[in-house]
């Protein structure tokens, strides 16, 4: 049976080359940032199109409409209510990219439309009950494949860290901690992200993707949160409707699993005075391995600063200095690189080029019949952990998961058979990494380029309340 290998498998391609007989045809529910995001990633995906966009708002059509004309990607149907986008039987997949608080009902209306497969973006819900009764559908549909959008595990840097730690170059870990230090939530139309009530806050709606790396690295059951933060210096003067903004912008969040393994997370909403957004260390007991992604929306990459280091010890020679040596042994040196990430990817992406690939992913298990890499167990177990930190800091006590009743789900995410993200050995060295990057560089013309970054629209409460609509 075919193994999905991640960064070998791709090929890019011009777009007058495409196959129609063969394209895969997605129909994008949500215009706003993340949407147009996966336009301009779909736009240099080989045999993939957008077929369909649906958005209540005008602007966010508009926006997207110029967005498949300078990509020349012929008709695509711009709607304005979900059901009308789901009632398309030509399309093979869809992407829900709406406002956290409205995934639920839009999940609930694609699978009654028995659509073929779809990517949901994070975070899957924005409560572990509606993950709960998302992952009964789930069970109720095996007939579509059903994705939930992680994009951090398809960064460059961080997959081969992933990579690295999986095939235990480190040894068994022991430690894990991630920070990222970025700038303020954008605003978007209506205001929805800056109430909780919306957004699940910050560390559900920022921080399942962190949440999800700790879990699918360390590979161990979480059994205890503890967290501190606050909301100290972003939109505290903010108030809409009389409501005042009540999002989280700092925390710390330490997690205990099973095994024995400890994580932390640093997160900062107000640091993009940062040379790095992300960062990520991980400890085993042979070695240390860390990546570091650049500031979000970053267009271009120093090559010569490396962003992914690794170290190896032999722990028994640790164990033969403790026996006899009483002075600090000689350093080690790790091993520093650059996982070059395509300047053109940089250019159709804010996450250095991961969303590219998490599609491309995404349409070979489709086209295959292959599993989701994440599915929904991953995404509401994430979700389970930023819920769990904040019930932490809210009532300012550990929490421990026992209490969020998904221990059964979590045993159940470690029976699954699905494909790795890659072949073991299928890279042979530091920067033997993308056949995908070679086939962009082959490209006869350059990407067109969006310009100016553009906030998302909001106002799917008034689509998902106008039930007499198609």
């Amino acid at each position: 049976s075919s193994v999905w290998c991640l960064h070998s498998a791709g090929r890019l391609f011009a777009r007058g080359a495409m196959n129609n007989a063969n394209v895969f045809k997605f129909g994008i529910i949500g215009g706003g940032c993340i949407g147009q995001e996966h336009i301009r990633n779909i736009s240099v995906l080989e045999n993939a199109t957008v077929a369909a966009v649906c958005d209540p708002h005008p602007k966010s059509r508009e926006q997207c409409q110029a967005l498949v004309e300078k990509f020349r990607m012929g008709n695509v149907a711009m709607v304005t209510h979900h059901k009308e986008l789901l009632a398309m039987s030509e399309l093979d997949g869809i992407i829900i990219a709406t406002p956290n608080h409205t995934h639920f009902q839009v999940i609930q209306d694609a699978f009654a439309a028995k659509v073929k497969s779809m990517l949901v973006e994070k975070p899957l819900c924005i409560t572990v009950e509606e993950c709960k009764d998302v992952l009964e559908l789930v069970d109720a549909h095996p007939e579509t494949m059903f994705w939930v959008g992680m994009e951090y595990r398809y960064i460059p840097s961080v997959d081969r860290l992933i990579l690295e730690v999986h095939r235990g170059s480190i040894g068994a870990v022991k430690m894990l901690s991630i920070r990222e230090h970025r700038f303020p939530f954008l605003r978007k139309v209506g205001n929805w992200n800056r109430f909780k009530e919306n957004t699940g806050d910050t560390l559900v709606e920022k921080c399942c993707h962190f949440f999800d790396l700790m879990l699918y690295m360390l590979e161990s059951k979480p059994v205890r949160v503890f967290g501190s933060g606050g909301q100290d210096v972003n939109h505290l003067d903010e108030s809409y409707d009389g409501q005042k903004s009540n999002i989280l912008d700092n925390a710390f969040v330490i997690v205990d699993f099973e095994g024995g393994q400890r994580a932390c997370l640093d997160i900062c909403m107000f640091a993009e005075a940062s040379k790095n957004q992300e960062e990520i260390c991980v400890v085993g007991d042979a070695g240390k391995v860390e990546a570091c992604a650049p500031a979000h929306g970053a267009k271009a990459i120093d090559v010569e600063i490396p962003n992914f280091v690794i170290g190896r010890v032999d722990p028994n020679s640790r164990r033969r200095r403790a026996e006899s040596d009483d002075q600090p042994p000689a350093p080690v040196v790790p091993e520093a690189s650059h996982i070059e990430i395509d300047e053109r990817l940089m250019e159709v992406g804010a996450h250095c080029g991961a969303t590219y690939y998490e599609l491309e992913a995404f349409v070979y298990a489709a086209r295959n019949g292959e599993p989701a890499q994440v599915d929904a167990l991953d995404g509401a177990l994430a979700v389970a952990l930023g819920v769990a930190a904040h019930r932490s800091i809210d009532e300012k006590r550990i929490v421990e998961m026992a209490e969020l009743e998904v221990d059964k789900y979590w045993e159940r995410r470690h029976r699954k058979q699905t494909k790795p993200l890659r072949q073991q050995g299928a890279m042979s060295g530091a920067n033997s990494y993308s056949e995908s990057l070679q086939n962009l560089a082959n490209l006869a013309t350059a990407l067109p380029t969006d310009g100016v970054k553009h906030l998302q629209q909001d106002g799917w409460d008034v689509a998902l309340r106008a039930d007499d609509q198609p």
